[in-house]
């Protein structure tokens, strides 16, 4: 254990990174990040139509809405973004011991966000904003879910990598797959700004 700890640390093993990111693997997410933005571009293009048509006002409803807690979230989910940036920076760099860190604060800021945002849907059904009221609400909730499950799922992903690069060190795959984890990331951060936006603070 100890050898395994001090082998991890040791820089040597890691490879020349500039040639060792699969093109084909990095170019198949790309293409499910597309296909994932379709998605979420549908489900948001039926909140508009939902929004113009619903006989809700929503613009009362936006007023219950918690402005801090939401605008917190939205700092967490932020910033995890800017550290899950220093983790593959530091791979780049050959600090492999500070991508652990960076990837541990990337996963509790991320885990910090996925527990309030399951709050907030806790208060939208204390408020009587649940998806059977209407059809605006259900577009509402489909994105939030959709949203806070694929942060979940980026956790998950995140924990693995770690555990590959303990076993695996830094190797062709292992980048890679940092690499596709930090697209993914930076991905969910641009579709909550999209959701922030749109829902909470447009009337």
């Amino acid at each position: 254990m100890k050898n395994k700890v001090f082998s991890i640390l040791d820089q040597k093993h890691l490879i020349n990174i500039n040639n060792t990111v699969n093109d084909k693997k990095l170019l198949g997410f790309w293409l499910y990040l597309m296909s994932d933005c379709i998605i979420f571009a549908s489900i948001f293009a039926v909140y508009f139509v939902m929004r113009s048509h619903s006989f809700i006002n929503f613009n009362i409803y936006q007023q219950k809405f918690n402005y801090n807690f939401i605008l917190t979230e939205t700092i967490l989910l932020l910033c995890s973004s800017f550290t899950c940036g220093i983790a593959t920076s530091s791979v780049y760099f050959k600090k492999i011991y500070m991508t652990y860190i960076w990837l541990l604060i990337t996963f509790i800021f991320g885990i910090s966000f996925v527990c309030m945002e399951l709050f907030e849907i806790h208060n939208f059904f204390q408020k009587d904003f649940s998806p059977q009221k209407d059809g605006l609400f259900s577009s509402i909730f489909t994105l939030l879910s959709m949203h806070v499950i694929h942060v979940f799922v980026g956790l998950i992903w995140i924990f693995f990598i770690i555990i590959q690069m303990y076993y695996f060190n830094i190797n062709k795959n292992v980048y890679t797959n940092l690499l596709c984890l930090s697209l993914f990331w930076h991905f969910l951060d641009i579709i909550w700004i999209f959701l922030y936006t749109f829902i909470y603070f447009i009337r």
